[in-house]
This record gives C-alpha cells, structure tokens and sequence, in this order.
C-alpha cells in the first residue's frame, strides 16, 4: 500500500539485519502480517524485537500477559553483543511516529502536549545520531523520518486509500479479538496501538 514512499538509500548489498524495537518491529503478527523488516528482501534476519518493550528495563519494566519481563531495547543490544563478534558497519534508526495520532491517545485530550514530547525526541535523537556519525565516521547513521511519514498518510489519506484514523481492532477484557471493521486495509491502525500491516510496507 505504501511502497511508493521510499527513502534515499545507499544501494549496499546487505545479507542480514539485525533488528532491536518493540511491537512496530516484531514478527509476532501484532499488525496481522508481515511487517516492515520481512519486506526489505534481505535473506537472514535476526530479529531482538519484542512487544511492549521499553527503552530501558532499568528506567520501566514492562511485562507480558503471563507476567514475563519484557526485554527493553537496551536490554536487546546487550543480549546481541554479548554473544556476537561485532562488525556492524550500517544502521538505521527509526524516529518515533506521532504519537499523538495513535487511537490509545486520541482519548488523552492532551494531543498538543505529547506531540511537542514527541518532537523534542525526534530532534534529541536526530543530534545525537549527527554527533555519533561526527566521532565515527567509518559508520554509516541513517535516520529514517517515520514522523513525516505518518504525518504525510494522515494529511493525505485518500492518497494512500486510508479512510480511517481509527483502530479496526479491539481487544475485550477478556482478550478476544473483536473486528470492528469488514474492510481493514483502509485503516492505518489495526489496534490502539499498532499500526495495520498493510501499513508497514516501506521501501527503504
């Protein structure tokens, strides 16, 4: 659906990536599908990410629904270098989206103050990946602007066929599915949280 958004990328012939998130990035099928990393044609793919992970397990823990820690990001990283000789020499790292469009938020009311959270972040993290690409230059830091990006398919959303902000997923209380809509490919959310699958296929 949205492959004809693609970045100014290097032409490199990557074998592997390596992937570190949460939900957006794990291949659980939390977005009904395959998501992003699965659709970059790259034959081996090792993959950290995990659902409802944090940043940091030392600033929040989170847990699973049977009550197993979560591993947060940090956490990740630290799992993949302890057990593999390191010789990554390209990375990408994705900016937060617009929080403050995602169904779970929109009942906040509070849409101007976790947008401008939201912005303070993406220009923190976009001057520190300017100061790591400044003291390591024989690596490659790519910022992929996933923030535009949602932003552009909100604003334009027939351009994208999406008629819908809204989630075409629910979850009871007692962890049932239910399907709010007969026609999710024209949703941008599947749930409160995740973005639909079809929404996930961007051309790096």
């Amino acid at each position: 659906m949205f492959n004809i958004y693609k970045t100014q990328s290097e032409e490199i012939p990557y074998d592997t990536i390596v992937c570190f998130g949460d939900s957006n990035s794990d291949t659980g099928r939390f977005s009904n599908g395959k998501i992003w990393i699965e659709k970059l044609g790259i034959s081996k793919l090792i993959n950290y990410a995990y659902e409802s992970a944090t940043t940091d397990n030392n600033l929040i823990t989170d847990v699973t629904a049977f009550q197993l820690i979560v591993s947060g990001i940090r956490q990740q990283i630290t799992t993949y270098k302890n057990t593999t000789d390191l010789s990554v020499k390209y990375f990408l790292i994705v900016n937060q989206p617009p929080f403050q469009a995602y169904p779970s938020a929109l009942s906040l009311n509070m849409n101007d103050y976790v947008n401008k959270l939201t912005l303070e972040h993406n220009n923190n993290l976009s001057n520190s990946i300017q100061t790591l690409q400044s003291n390591y230059s024989n690596i490659s830091f790519k910022l992929f602007d996933v923030y535009s990006l949602i932003e552009n398919i909100l604003i334009n959303g027939s351009t994208y066929k999406i008629n819908s902000r809204t989630n075409c997923w629910n979850t009871s209380s007692n962890n049932t599915v239910v399907q709010l809509s007969l026609t999710p490919d024209t949703y941008l959310y599947i749930d409160e949280y995740q973005f639909y699958y079809a929404c996930t296929s961007i051309d790096c």
